[in-house]
């Protein structure tokens, strides 16, 4: 503890002493003349200062539309994605942010994670299926919307059934409730839109078909926008489905 007192006393003094020196010292003097050039500078060269404020970088430089799309913004919720429920009176549906661990994960899922630095996932639970549900991205400030535009969409899925996850033998017993059953195991259907954040208006659509099983698959599609649409960024990104699971 002393030696850490007196490291910033010394700290402090040097900086008072140049403070001194620097009060005393000419003021520096800068003169251009542009009248003529001493040297060629390459017109490829250029420069810029960024500083990660407002997403310069993620959502900016790096043109990512989806925000927060590895869900590791915050550990606790999945900041930028919401819940869509089309009839809460008659449809119970949640979201919610799982890490791979021991207490929120079963040992058999962590097993498959799709790689060692992605396990944490967004699960969606559907206990009664009818009407449309699913989650949104609300991008950054926004999806930016143009006509005649073709969107790249890719993400990893799986669904499973509601059998126990087998668990690694004297693990403690898991707190999660059961998943619901897929009613069934045909594929999907699940459907992906670029679409405006009161869901009135559907700029671009896709459909998939997720396969009922225990292990992550990735799924691509493409999103294509019409002619005749009108640009905007008050636009959303949703995968929804009516099924149960």
């Amino acid at each position: 503890m002393k030696k850490y007192l007196i490291n910033r006393i010394l700290g402090a003094a040097i900086f008072t002493t140049n403070m001194v020196a620097n009060a005393n010292a000419q003021v520096p003097k800068i003169t251009l003349d542009l009248s003529k050039a001493t040297t060629n500078v390459s017109p490829m060269l250029y420069g810029l200062m960024t500083e990660e404020i407002n997403h310069s970088y993620d959502g900016g430089l790096y043109a990512e539309l989806i925000r927060n799309r590895i869900f590791k913004d915050n550990a606790t919720k999945p900041e930028g994605w919401s819940l869509i429920n089309a009839d809460t009176t008659k449809i119970k549906a949640a979201i919610k942010l799982m890490a791979a661990t021991q207490e929120n994960v079963p040992f058999d899922e962590r097993r498959h994670a799709i790689t060692g630095a992605l396990q944490t996932c967004l699960r969606l639970t559907v206990e009664n299926g009818g009407s449309r549900v699913g989650i949104a991205n609300e991008g950054y400030w926004g999806i930016p919307v143009k006509p005649n535009t073709t969107y790249n969409a890719s993400f990893y899925m799986k669904g499973a059934g509601s059998m126990p996850p087998q668990r690694r033998p004297g693990a403690p017993a898991s707190n999660q409730p059961a998943v619901p059953v897929i009613a069934d195991s045909t594929a999907g259907p699940i459907t992906v839109t670029i679409e405006s954040n009161d869901g009135k208006t559907v700029y671009a659509s896709g459909t998939i078909n997720l396969e009922k099983s225990a292990f992550w698959k990735k799924y691509q599609l493409t999103l294509t926008t019409s002619a005749g649409i009108t640009p905007t960024t008050n636009a959303r990104f949703v995968i929804s489905t009516n099924r149960t699971g």
